[in-house]
């Protein structure tokens, strides 16, 4: 990613320069050339920005439809025994933590997964947490 990145920024520097090139080449009065070397600039930065901005990354965006799937990468019903929530996590008090499938967890669109004991598991889940915790709940309920 970073050399596509290194290529597009220095194909981008060459075209900008070409370009601030030509503008000084003709015969315009200055006034015009320093103006066209603004906005050639102003361009070129938000191009350097758009190129070096950090992915966004996807969110969880209908946890209904995905609670049940996230359920069972938790090890199913029978593996949970507690679930709480703070600003930023889920916390989730299973049985074995060794049954918890991290990796269809992140498919699922959870942010990170962490096991700081044999029998709980936090969920990085950030704006929606609350609404997570809720929907297992209610499926654990039921």
């Amino acid at each position: 990613m970073l050399k596509v990145k290194k290529q597009r920024l220095a194909l981008l520097s060459v075209v900008v320069v070409v370009l601030l090139a030509v503008l000084w080449l003709i015969d315009l009065d200055s006034t015009t050339q320093i103006m066209g070397s603004v906005v050639f600039i102003a361009l070129y930065l938000t191009g350097f920005y758009l190129i070096l901005r950090k992915p966004v990354k996807k969110e969880i965006k209908e946890v209904t439809h995905r609670g049940k799937d996230i359920l069972d990468a938790l090890g199913d019903v029978g593996n949970i025994t507690q679930i709480e929530h703070c600003m930023t996590r889920v916390k989730v008090s299973v049985v074995q933590s060794g049954l918890v499938d991290d990796e269809k967890l992140r498919q699922l669109g959870i942010l990170g997964v962490i096991k700081p004991s044999n029998t709980s598991v936090h969920l990085i889940t950030k704006e929606m947490t609350e609404s997570l915790a809720q929907e297992l709940e209610k499926l654990i309920n039921v």
